[in-house]
């Protein structure tokens, strides 16, 4: 491999594996990506039921290459521009996660806006 290729990999890699962390809240057991036919790929878990699906990041965005139920057959090969459309398209459980994750950190701000404004008064 140039080394320009491998600085692209390694920065799929990089950016495979942030994702999955702000990701963390909707999936299960991501396995730590890896350089697989110049494409960054992991596995990882659905909340929904348990399937497991490979997604691959490359620079054209992220796909489904493989999957262990029936259900997800028609996303393989699809590709999406980020990592939440593709779960978001797959798992209502991940849309689930992602909204209580959104109003959570919704709340932490407003109560943190409350604090910073009693200090005012």
């Amino acid at each position: 491999m140039h080394t320009e290729q491998i600085a692209t990999a390694a920065g799929l890699v990089a950016e495979l594996a942030d994702e999955l962390r702000t990701h963390a809240y909707g999936i299960r057991s991501p396995e730590q990506p890896a350089i697989v036919d110049g494409r960054a790929q992991t596995t990882l878990i659905l909340l929904d039921d348990e399937a497991s699906i490979g997604v691959a990041l490359s620079s054209s965005g992220y796909a489904v290459t493989r999957v262990s139920h029936n259900k997800y057959e028609k996303s393989v090969g699809v590709l999406y521009e980020t990592l939440t459309a593709l779960l978001s398209a797959l798992s209502p459980a991940f849309n689930s996660a992602m909204h209580r994750a959104l109003c959570s950190r919704l709340g932490e701000l407003e109560a943190a806006q409350g604090d910073s404004g009693e200090d005012e008064g």
